[in-house]
């Protein structure tokens, strides 16, 4: 017998590709989310493992996803594992490893956690839930939830896999690149000038260009002219605008993850790393671990943001503490360019 809720989470699940970016395979998936009063969900942050890691590694995968997890306001938790391992036998793979998981997520706190189970991200696939025969159902297609519409209408896509998403981080092709470089090299100059004679008027007008071109809707296939490319790749010469672009995650319409990989692609170095860490802050505090371990390894050497990042993750901090010091730094840094009124 289905019950009810079985279709807000088929819906829940359908929407992980676009969430994630890419169609995971053979993964682990935790993610939290916020029941909303229609009874469906709305996902608030996501990690994702490959498969053998909990296989081969329980104890210690189970204790990174309790630190990652531990602090995160949203209240409810799923364990998704998505995978086709014990498909002749119809099974649900890792039984015992989901329990002891789960398991340890109760005795963090979260009440409600569920463990489900799909072979794959694709429309008609049965997923079913460990430890609740009644609690089963077929996912709609993918690419048709209302998240991944969205991502459409914003004109991104849905990548066949990670290797996939992985390559958007690549360099864009050097013919793109190339006219960029002098032009770049003039903003840096100019920046480092109004930097060392604290020439806070234009560094602000800096930010209030970036903020405009990186949260306008639709800012990615906004067009700009190389001039305009150069002048927002440059303002990240200057540490404190950096900093203070990370305050517009809070902005939720803005589709700055996005922009930010634009930028990224097309800057020469240093400013592409320091463009990375920025990305990596920002998709870390908008719950893409993802994103945010993409971009934070994304480019050498490592800004201090992007090494924060790495470190956070990498030994499991709660993701409300390190949120909590992202956003008071990008404060700071927004104080020092647009101070409060007296």
């Amino acid at each position: 017998m289905e019950r009810t809720e079985n279709t807000a989470r088929g819906e829940l699940l359908a929407s992980l590709p676009a969430f994630a970016g890419f169609y995971p395979r053979e993964s682990l998936l935790v993610l939290g989310a916020v029941p909303t009063h229609d009874g469906t969900f709305t996902l608030a942050s996501l990690a994702r493992l490959d498969i053998d890691e909990i296989a081969n590694k329980p104890g210690q995968t189970t204790s990174d996803l309790v630190h990652l997890f531990r602090g995160a306001t949203a209240p409810a938790v799923f364990v998704v594992v998505a995978s086709h391992r014990n498909e002749e036998t119809a099974d649900l793979p890792l039984v015992s490893e989901v329990d002891v998981l789960v398991t340890a997520l109760r005795s963090a706190g979260f009440a409600t956690i569920e463990a489900i189970h799909v072979p794959e991200f694709a429309k008609g696939a049965r997923w079913s839930t460990y430890g609740d025969s009644d609690l089963h159902g077929t996912l709609p297609d993918p690419a048709t939830t209302d998240f991944a519409l969205a991502l459409t209408y914003l004109g991104h896509q849905i990548h066949s896999d990670r290797d996939a998403l992985i390559a958007q981080f690549d360099p864009a092709p050097q013919s793109q690149r190339a006219p960029l470089e002098p032009l770049v090299r003039s903003v840096v100059q100019a920046v480092r000038d109004e930097t060392a004679t604290n020439n806070l008027a234009a560094l602000r007008s800096r930010l209030d260009e970036l903020e405009s071109a990186l949260t306008t809707p639709n800012s990615t296939s906004a067009p700009l002219s190389d001039q305009q490319i150069a002048n927002l790749i440059g303002a990240f010469a200057s540490i404190v605008i950096a900093d203070a672009v990370v305050s517009f995650a809070e902005n939720e319409e803005a589709d700055l993850p996005n922009m930010l990989l634009k930028l990224l692609r097309l800057a020469p170095q240093p400013q592409a790393a320091a463009i990375a860490g920025v990305l990596a802050a920002v998709s870390y505090l908008r719950g893409e671990g993802v994103w945010a371990g993409l971009a934070a390894s994304a480019v050498k050497p490592p800004t201090n943001l992007s090494l924060g990042i790495s470190q956070a993750m990498g030994l499991g901090m709660p993701h409300d503490f390190v949120s909590t010091a992202l956003l008071r730094g990008a404060g700071e840094a927004l104080q020092i360019l647009r101070p409060p009124a007296s």
